[in-house]
């Protein structure tokens, strides 16, 4: 038989055994052709093989022969026991490193279209992006369920196929126990988390963190997304989110809700010393619902919605509203009353009216005048001038003559639209002028430059251009004053059928377009079209057809 082979523990038996490999590999790729010898997976590689790869590297010179070598990852970093390998190959001079990026969306509509057997519309390439990213095994996976059946294009959720699962595992396997415990915190914080949440709601001391975060990014399973010194505090993000789902799916329900727990607890500490929870109460407000304590979830969807409201995202406000109220918050009427107003903006007058009932019957005495008010306002936008005008006397009813100037002086002005709209001419002025007279003596600004909107717009409806420019400029400086986007932009349009009244159209467009922008800011959609259509008439006056349709367009859209 064949002599036991000898020992490899001195460098001399170790280099003849190396110089034996090499020479094996050059005989087999002997040839006219140079040879290839190709290695998967080299971040995987042990200690031993790594070093005969570095020997027969250093020995190439002129051979025959080309090695390939694959690895996860990026750049292999100092630590990683592939760095020495990849530094020795960028030394000789002879080393090209090619980086293969995922597919770009136009790529993978490209990669569609070539399997007839599955859908190609732009929505499912779009989707199809949205979920794998553009790793191509992942396109596989799913356009093979798809084609054999097992996945359903219309799902909300499409679920993990078996190879994503195993080649996910099979990444995970190396992790060990402090990185699961900070992949687990990860995932329940979301795709993209910061370093502090991170370490609070792990449990986890600095060192450990970020030792461990250094392994995860070797790993290619993390990515450090923030890498200037100026910023306030470094934020990671998974390298896939459906890497994040598969570490979420494999937490345990209790350590869920226990982490989901310790999240909303560390953004509660990081609100600490700031004067507004706004910025992270939508954040904060699903942690807390999904760790079970409903109340404190309801508290923090309530003040999401309130600071979306104040930025305009009327939609996200409506969703954070609602959220509150399904899980109980005690202030039914105010919320009822917040989300009306939400409707109103979107264009939802149906929605808003019922929540407005809602928010009258749970209301205290002294706020049901202001829900009647609202009512009257939604029933002036849908055009129904009659239940307006009844909704606008109730709250002057209710209040009983308890009101303040201020609050009557809005309604007046509000019913003398109401009356104007039905033709009352008279009484429309009348009603204007008692607006005026009520504010002024409550010398509000907000009240006043309501009054004066209205008699400028009933001035130029009855051809008096003077007295209308007089009281909607008066209205505008009121406005502005106020920094009240809403009474700007109604003083605005009304402002620009005056100078249009008078000739001056393109003051009239230049007036439009800055209403049209305000209103846009507010979301209010009703305003919104309403001013596309001034618009568009302006713009046919000018002889701007085309950009008339536009606008025209805009305005049923």
């Amino acid at each position: 038989g064949l002599p036991l082979p000898t020992a490899l523990d001195n460098p001399g038996s170790q280099t003849r055994f190396f110089e034996g490999i090499r020479q094996l590999f050059l005989a087999l790729s002997a040839g006219t052709s140079p040879g290839i010898l190709f290695f998967d997976d080299l971040h995987w590689v042990d200690g031993a093989s790594l070093e005969w790869l570095s020997y027969i590297l250093r020995r190439l010179h002129e051979q025959p022969l080309c090695l390939l070598f694959t690895w996860r990852g990026k750049q292999p970093t100092r630590g990683m026991p592939l760095h020495q390998l990849y530094v020795e190959a960028q030394r000789s001079g002879k080393a090209a490193i090619l980086s293969l990026s995922r597919l770009s969306q136009p790529s993978v509509r490209e990669l569609v279209q070539s399997v007839a057997t599955v859908h190609t519309t732009g929505h499912f390439v779009d989707r199809l992006y949205a979920e794998t990213e553009g790793i191509p095994f992942f396109l596989i996976e799913y356009l093979t369920a798809i084609e054999k059946g097992v996945l359903n294009i219309e799902q909300v959720d499409w679920s993990l196929t078996g190879g994503i699962r195993g080649l996910l595992s099979s990444r995970l396997s190396a992790v060990d126990e402090i990185g699961w415990q900070l992949l687990n915190t990860a995932a329940v914080i979301g795709r993209s988390f910061d370093f502090d949440t991170l370490r609070e709601a792990s449990g986890r001391s600095d060192d450990e963190t970020v030792t461990a975060l250094e392994d995860l990014i070797a790993q290619g399973l993390v990515e450090e997304v923030q890498r200037h010194a100026s910023e306030h505090n470094l934020t990671y993000d998974f390298s896939h989110e459906k890497l994040r789902s598969f570490v979420y799916e494999e937490t345990s329900l209790a350590r869920r809700r226990l982490l989901h727990r310790r999240v909303a607890e560390a953004l509660v500490g990081h609100t600490h010393g700031h004067r507004d929870d706004g910025p992270l109460a939508g954040q904060i407000a699903p942690h807390y619902r999904l760790a079970g304590n409903d109340a404190a979830a309801a508290d923090y969807f309530k003040l999401a919605g309130e600071y979306a409201r104040t930025l305009y995202a009327n939609g996200e406000a409506l969703a954070h509203l609602q959220l509150a109220l399904m899980l109980g918050h005690p202030a039914k009427a105010a919320l009822h009353e917040a989300i009306g107003d939400l409707y109103t903006l979107l264009g939802g007058y149906h929605s808003a009216l019922e929540s407005y009932e809602t928010a009258a019957a749970f209301c205290a005495a002294d706020a049901l005048a202001g829900v009647e008010h609202k009512l009257g306002a939604v029933y002036m936008r849908r055009g129904e001038w009659e239940l307006a005008e009844s909704h606008l006397e109730a709250a002057l009813s209710v209040w009983d003559g308890q009101a303040q100037p201020n609050q009557q002086a809005s309604i007046y002005a509000d019913r003398s639209l109401a009356a104007h709209h039905q033709g009352q001419v008279q009484q429309a002025l009348e009603l204007a002028q008692r607006a005026l007279s009520l504010a002024e003596a409550s010398d509000d600004a907000r009240a006043l430059a309501q009054a004066h909107n209205m008699l400028g717009m009933l001035a130029s409806h009855n051809s008096d251009t003077q007295a209308a420019l007089h009281h909607l400029e008066q209205s505008l400086i009121l406005a502005e004053k106020l920094h009240d986007p809403a009474m700007r932009a109604a003083t605005l349009n009304n402002l620009a059928q005056a100078h249009r009244l008078n000739g001056a159209t393109e003051r009239a467009l230049s007036l439009t377009e800055s209403a049209l922008a305000l209103s846009a800011s507010q979301g209010d959609r009703h305003r919104e079209a309403a001013l596309h259509n001034n618009l568009a008439d302006l713009l046919h006056a000018l002889g701007a057809t085309e950009a008339a349709m536009s606008h025209l367009r805009q305005a049923v859209s």
